[in-house]
């Protein structure tokens, strides 16, 4: 998966969440429609623990889909 840039969007105890934000400038040269290149469409949780990351969480927000990763 490519990188998408992400703004920390709130900040809750040990839980940090980003949201992407802005296009990806490659999909829309090749003709994708906004919606499909749009950062917005991706987001982040992760939870801190002693100072390390026991849990990722991988949102597509335009596909239902959460992708979990623990430590």
């Amino acid at each position: 998966m490519a990188p998408k840039r992400m703004k920390i969007v709130n900040v809750e105890g040990n839980i940090v969440e980003l949201r992407g934000y802005g296009y990806d400038e490659n999909a829309l040269a090749i003709g994708a429609p906004l919606q499909a290149a749009s950062f917005e469409n991706y987001g982040v949780a992760v939870m801190i623990e002693d100072d390390s990351i026991v849990r990722a969480q991988l949102n597509m927000f335009d596909r239902n889909i959460s992708i979990v990763y623990l430590q």
